[in-house]
């Protein structure tokens, strides 16, 4: 339940609020509580009263918040009423029901279009797109909340810049693009950091932490977490603490370090259940549930996930219900109980269909083809192993293809910077040009002083000219960073492609053990060799390659004749000075094999034990 815990980090929350002293909320109740004061004091205590009550009691923030729209509907103060408004739709948010959210949502950005503040419509704008994004909207939100960053910036606004960067990472790496989440959170944390803004900070570092994990780096993930937790505990800010203890117990499990897992995961279920924050408990929950299965306590697995499942219906969190049936499926399987499992595995396929939630589906398939089989139902095994295998096909499509998008959309953004650049230059080379000749229009209709002026023309032109050609130069060396750009981008390119089939080919070996499988397996693996093997990839890499180095393959093809295709494309990666490792992944071999490529290379270019093949190519 990854997506639903951390999504509710991305609720417009206040960052500034923490718990405070029962002293002091006694102190603004006593105020709240006198009939006599007047409308706007009554309206700022009730607004201290929301913003220390929303991360710890819902219902009363609920009721504070309903007061202040009361205030604000009897005053017809527009700032008030947009704040009324925000804070209501802030409590529906935070309560699951979007739909009320939305509308009241709504209603702040109308009142701040009257007004046209920019800042204001940018965050109200903000907030809608933070629900669609809630809805799987992801062009939407990223549109416009890219477009409030450059809003924010102009305004000279580093929290909400850095707000919006935490918030585009998630929005990344809910499509799976890692590299871009990475780098918008790795922007919203130095912002934050660079503002000494503690709260920011530990917002940031949990979503580093969670597309660290993404990546598989659960233990940079751990650390991450452990952070943040330190400093939402020094704050007692207990909601996100929870949020951090659910995603600690959850890398830990990622690591099998059960005993660690299961010691925070009971800690986010005493918070949460503290804070009356259904969710999150159903999610702690879930996570015991899993561990206790790896346990082989499968009683104790059973109850958690019983318990996660009613409360995922009672708030009707989709997801968390298939999971939940997914699990129960999966434990009564290893009960030998097929029947309760084929009755929680059925609901689970009819509500993933409905929902089109294909991973979960998947899963739901698979459990279902092993309860069926132990049932003798064999046609029905066949039917779910077919369509469990179908789905997974399709996911390893899909990773493929977001990998190949996400580089595309960063070479296209680095594109345009270089071309900005170069566009710079060629601006400031022409100004140059026309201020010159200007200067000899005015020179030549002069008449007198000519000797004069010729001097100085001269002694001016001469500087021109420098600076001109330094223009020149600029520009020159501006297109080849943007080949060299092209180029490294295009092997990454080759590199992730090889890497990403190589993982394929994997998966679809250990298919072959499986049953009725063999046809498909077949068909999958000669369809990712011919891929592998395409070489048009490698005509525009030599494209790219040879716009930077000119004539590279013509001189090396001079000056050793004798070697292959192969051998002059392993020159080209080694002109590049790429890593082995990276090597192999664009070459589609092993490091041995790169390493016996490299010898036989240096045999044919009789190169002593003393010679360095990477200098020698250099040279070249």
């Amino acid at each position: 339940m990854k997506f639903y815990r951390t999504l509710k980090i991305i609720l417009l929350l206040f960052s500034c609020m923490l718990s405070y002293a029962q002293e002091e909320i006694d102190s603004l109740l006593s105020i709240y509580n006198n009939a006599n004061i007047a409308d706007s004091v009554k309206f700022q205590t009730t607004r201290e009263l929301y913003k220390k009550t929303f991360l710890n009691d819902l219902p009363k923030s609920e009721e504070y918040a309903r007061e202040l729209l009361r205030i604000a509907n009897k005053t017809k103060n527009y700032e008030h009423l947009a704040i009324a408004n925000e804070y209501l739709a802030g409590f529906y948010h935070q309560s699951q029901q979007n739909d009320s959210a939305k509308f009241y949502y709504r209603e702040v950005l109308d009142l701040r279009k009257q007004k046209n503040d920019i800042l204001a419509i940018a965050r109200a704008e903000d907030n809608i797109a933070l629900l669609e994004f809630k809805k799987g909207n992801y062009k939407y939100a990223d549109s416009v909340l890219s477009k409030s960053i450059e809003a924010y910036k102009s305004l000279n606004d580093s929290v909400d810049v850095a707000y919006n960067y935490d918030m585009l990472s998630r929005v990344y790496e809910h499509q799976g693009f890692y590299r871009r989440a990475l780098q918008s959170s790795l922007n919203s944390y130095q912002i934050y950091n660079a503002l000494q803004n503690e709260s920011g900070k530990a917002d940031a570092l949990v979503q580093l932490a969670i597309v660290e994990n993404s990546l598989g780096n659960f233990e940079q993930g751990i650390k991450y977490n452990l952070e943040a937790l330190e400093i939402l505990e020094k704050n007692n800010n207990n909601y996100f603490s929870a949020v951090a203890n659910i995603n600690l117990s959850e890398n830990y499990l990622d690591l099998h370090k059960l005993e660690n897992a299961e010691k925070f995961a009971q800690k986010g279920l005493k918070l949460s259940t503290e804070m009356q924050a259904p969710e999150m408990q159903a999610d702690a929950l879930n996570i015991l549930a899993k561990i206790s299965l790896d346990q082989e306590n499968l009683n104790q697995a059973l109850d958690h996930a019983k318990k996660a499942l009613q409360i995922y219906e009672k708030i009707e969190i989709s997801n968390g219900i298939l999971e939940s049936m997914n699990m129960l499926g999966n434990i009564h399987n290893k009960l030998d109980d097929e029947n309760s499992a084929l009755r929680y595995l059925n609901k689970a396929v009819e509500v993933g269909e409905n929902k089109k939630a294909n991973s979960f589906l998947a899963e739901a398939y698979y459990h279902r083809a092993l309860a069926n089989k132990k049932s003798g139902n064999l046609t029905e095994a066949f039917d779910d192993y077919k369509n469990f295998h179908e789905l997974k096909e399709n996911f390893l499509n899909d990773a493929k293809s977001k990998q190949i998008e996400e580089m595309r959309a960063i070479f296209d953004t680095e594109k345009k910077e270089q071309q900005i650049a170069q566009q710079e230059t060629e601006i400031n080379l022409l100004e140059e040009r026309e201020k010159v000749s200007n200067l000899q229009k005015l020179i030549l209709g002069g008449g007198l002083g000519l000797s004069l002026i010729a001097l100085g023309f001269g002694f001016y032109g001469f500087r021109q000219r420098n600076r001109r050609n330094k223009l020149e130069k600029e520009k020159v060396e501006a297109e080849l960073a943007f080949k060299k750009k092209e180029l490294t981008t295009h092997a990454l390119h080759l590199a992730k492609k090889n890497e990403i089939l190589e993982q394929v080919k994997q998966k679809a070996k250990e298919l072959k053990s499986m049953e009725n499988v063999e046809k498909g397996y077949q068909t999958l693996i000669q369809t990712i060799n011919f891929d592998q093997q395409d070489d048009k990839a490698w005509e525009n890499f030599t494209q790219y390659f040879e716009a930077v180095h000119k004539d590279f393959a013509k001189l090396a093809m001079a000056k050793y004749p004798d070697i292959t295709k192969n051998e002059l494309r392993l020159m080209a990666l080694l002109k590049m000075n790429l890593s082995s490792k990276e090597i192999a992944n664009i070459l589609n071999i092993s490091s041995d094999g790169v390493k016996k490529a490299r010898q036989r290379l240096r045999k044919k270019m009789d190169l002593s034990p003393e010679d360095s093949l990477e200098t020698t190519v250099m040279a070249i």
